[in-house]
């Protein structure tokens, strides 16, 4: 298991008040982000996927999308 910065963020994110997401990534060296979008559920999944993909992808870094909506989502190990 690899050991790396975990942040919680939800509202807004992945938009011009998200400044922080270049200091979490310099400070933990990432090359790659990991997003759960459990709030998202009954929202639009695709439409953040895209936004997040696209602001993440601007800092320089990969992004990885894990549909993580309900709690079974989160105990399945695939």
């Amino acid at each position: 298991m690899s050991r790396g910065t975990l942040a919680f963020v939800g509202g807004a994110e992945f938009s011009a008040g998200c400044d922080f997401d270049a200091v979490l990534l310099a400070e933990s060296r990432a090359r790659e982000v990991v997003v759960l979008p459990t709030a998202t559920a009954y929202e639009n999944p695709a439409k953040l996927r895209a936004r997040a993909e696209e602001w993440i992808g601007s800092l320089g870094v990969g992004c990885r999308w894990h549909d993580v909506y309900r709690r079974a989502d989160a105990d399945d190990p695939g």
